[in-house]
C-alpha cells in the first residue's frame, strides 16, 4: 500500500503528468493506463519503486487523506482516466457497487460475461 507521505513526496512529478480534456471538467494523467482505462502513476521513495493508481494519488494530494486498502476512490463522471480531484470521492467497494448500479452500468442480461446466449 502506498503511504500518504510517499504520495505528497512525489507530488510535482504526478503534476507535470496532467492535462485537461477539453470540452469537459475532467483532467487527464498523462502516463500509462491499465487495460481498463486507469491511469497509474510510478514513482520512486527511498530509492524504491512504488506504483498506485493515479486517481488515488490525486485524492491523497487534493485532500491530504491517508487511504487504506478497503477504501475506494469512486469518479462522478464515470471516466476512468480522470483525476480531477473535484470528480473523485472515497467510498467503499459497497458504495461503489450501489453507484455503478445506481448509474446503470452493472454487467445484467447480455451484459454479463456469464450470460448464455440460447437459440444459436
Amino acid at each position: 500500500m502506498v503511504k500518504k507521505n510517499e504520495v505528497l513526496e512525489s507530488k510535482s512529478k504526478f503534476l507535470k503528468k496532467v492535462y485537461n480534456i477539453p470540452m469537459t471538467d475532467c483532467i487527464f494523467f498523462e502516463g500509462y493506463h491499465d487495460q481498463l482505462g486507469y491511469g497509474q502513476f510510478q514513482f520512486r521513495y527511498n530509492g524504491a519503486k512504488k506504483n498506485t493508481a493515479a486517481h488515488r494519488a490525486s485524492y491523497i494530494i487534493a485532500t491530504q487523506e491517508e487511504l487504506t486498502t478497503e477504501d475506494v476512490i469512486m469518479h462522478s463522471c464515470d471516466n476512468p482516466s480522470c483525476i480531477n480531484p473535484q470528480h473523485l470521492s472515497k467510498g467503499t467497494h459497497n458504495d461503489n457497487v450501489q453507484d455503478r448500479v445506481r448509474k446503470g452500468r452493472s454487467a445484467v442480461g447480455v451484459k454479463n460475461g456469464n450470460h448464455k446466449l440460447f437459440g444459436l
